[in-house]
């Protein structure tokens, strides 16, 4: 009786290990997705711990395949595969993943994703993009997206709770979590891009930094227009007419008076909102027919590009390619850096208004987990590696140190006589993993604590972590965004006249928008309820 009693013990001793074996899948993979004892890498050491596990010997090195965009600069330069090298290195000796990089051009990318999820390709991770095939809100309506609720738990942790409930609600739905969004300053706001060597040239840079109304705006592109210079004095991008991207109404006597709203995620330019729980038809709006105004004021000045409104390619490039000095834009606190980066010209922006955070802002960079994927696990150990270790962050960003960057006093810079084309490798901090842990880029050492304060210390709309569902709505949004098409190009583009405009809200109503605008409204009143 006391043998079967010990035979008992011992058999209940080796069923417990095999049932710790079976549920801890990281077991016989070197500690992979280890405990949180450790601490993830923000000191630029490059350690990473939690669940993003300790560097050593892995058993089995896992792969995962790893869609990104493109922005021209990134992988597929010169230095790209060895970029992509001494990413791997690092990332199998830290976790035991290997990385599969397909970079895609961001003009490309949504249509080329779309058609890999269709075919069933396997995916693992991807980034997702603010607008187009691979904007999270799409993806996430085609159920294209992993619900990682307690995958992100388990094999992210420390990205999950650093980033915290309030940023993640932008890319959660009904309570479950679908992506990690980039950790940055989500706070963009809205600026006149200024090309400081003209003004320079022209005795206006004081003019510029101090103006506070669109009259004195107007007078310094009539000095520009009156001035040798070859290009327009204003321009814009993206078929949009002079701003591309939803969020502001740039109007009024001064600059302050421009009209910030949430976007909920629209990008037809087709909804209004303000923070007392109201939506509005955007277009009908006084303040947006203020705005077209202005514009037409300088298309016939001679101020504005002719083809504002209906050139398709985008105003970052044209504004790097000299075709027009000044432009509207939204960007982030410190964006000189990316403009200047892209243009090789010295920039300034003349902050117009300030952006709330809001899900649209959460929803616009990001990684998610497309249904494709076969390693989810491995993949969110990848992210979790990125978004909380500075060594890695620092390579898929800006490559390797000394090769196609230098540090000096804390700042990352191209080799001297080197710029983004001949450097190799240049990526963006915005698009991915965690922008505080990146050295700063032509920006002073201490950059980041100003970065991550403003972004803490920001504006949240009423509305963050609403996420409008229009996967019902598809016939809707078809019929308004014909109409858009139609008709936006013209009104922001300079083109503007009183029965155009008439014509284009009576079409709108044709269209529904009436009704469109209660879809919206209806999502507002349930979710401050």
């Amino acid at each position: 009786m006391k043998g079967k009693k010990i035979l008992a013990l011992l058999l209940a001793v080796l069923l417990v290990a095999a049932l710790f074996t079976a549920c801890n899948p990281d077991a016989d993979n070197g500690g992979a997705g280890g405990g949180p004892e450790n601490t993830g890498g923000s000191d630029g050491s490059g350690s990473a711990g939690g669940s993003g596990g300790a560097g050593g010997e892995h058993d089995e090195i896992i792969e995962i395949k790893y869609w990104c965009w493109d922005n021209g600069l990134g992988g597929q330069n010169t230095k790209g595969p060895m970029i992509e090298e001494a990413i791997n290195a690092y990332v199998e000796e830290q976790i035991g993943v290997h990385v599969n990089f397909n970079w895609v051009a961001s003009s490309d990318y949504g249509t080329q994703l779309t058609l890999a999820l269709a075919n069933n390709e396997q995916i693992d991770i991807a980034d997702y993009f603010a607008t187009g095939g691979s904007a999270f809100a799409k993806m996430q309506a085609d159920q294209s997206i992993l619900d990682i609720t307690e995958l992100a738990r388990q094999y992210a942790a420390e990205t999950i709770d650093m980033i915290g409930e309030e940023v993640l609600s932008g890319v959660t739905i009904d309570g479950r979590l679908y992506a990690i969004p980039t950790y940055r300053n989500l706070n963009s706001n809205w600026y006149i891009v200024l090309r400081m060597d003209l003004l320079d040239k022209l005795g206006m840079v004081d003019k510029a930094r101090n103006m506070t109304t669109w009259a004195e705006f107007g007078e310094i592109l009539q000095a520009v227009k009156d001035s040798d210079y070859a290009g327009y004095a204003m321009g814009g991008g993206d078929s949009k007419g002079v701003i591309s991207v939803c969020g502001c109404i740039f109007q009024g006597e001064k600059l302050t008076d421009s009209y910030t709203y949430d976007t909920l995620g629209d990008t037809l330019f087709s909804i209004g909102t303000d923070q007392q729980g109201n939506v509005y038809n955007l277009p009908a709006m006084k303040e947006s027919q203020n705005y077209y105004k202005m514009v037409k004021g300088w298309m016939d000045a001679g101020l504005l590009y002719p083809d504002a409104g209906y050139n398709a390619t985008g105003g970052r490039e044209m504004f790097a390619a000299d075709t027009f000095a000044f432009c509207l834009a939204q960007s982030e606190f410190g964006g000189e850096t990316s403009w200047k980066g892209q243009s090789n010209f010295e920039v300034e922006l003349k902050q117009v208004a300030p952006g709330y955070l809001q899900t649209a802002n959460v929803q616009k960079f990001g990684v998610f987990f497309p249904i494709t994927g076969k390693e989810t696990a491995a993949a969110l150990r990848f992210a979790n590696l990125l978004y909380t270790d500075a060594k890695l962050m620092n390579l898929i960003t800006w490559g390797i140190e000394g090769e196609t960057y230098e540090i000096t006093d804390g700042t990352a810079h191209y080799k001297e006589g080197e710029d983004a084309n001949i450097a190799g490798y240049h990526n963006n901090s915005y698009k991915i993993g965690n922008m505080f842990l990146t050295v700063p880029w032509d920006h002073p050492a201490d950059f980041n604590d100003l970065l991550k304060a403003d972004f803490l210390n920001c504006s949240k709309s009423a509305y963050l972590g609403l996420s409008v569902d229009l996967s019902a709505y598809d016939t809707q949004r078809a019929t308004i965004s014909a109409v858009t098409t139609e008709y936006i190009g013209q009104m922001q583009g300079g083109m503007y006249t009183d029965a155009a405009y008439q014509e284009y809200l009576s079409k709108l109503d044709a269209a529904g928008i009436n009704d469109w605008v209660a879809i919206y409204q209806t999502a507002v009143d349930d979710f401050l309820r």
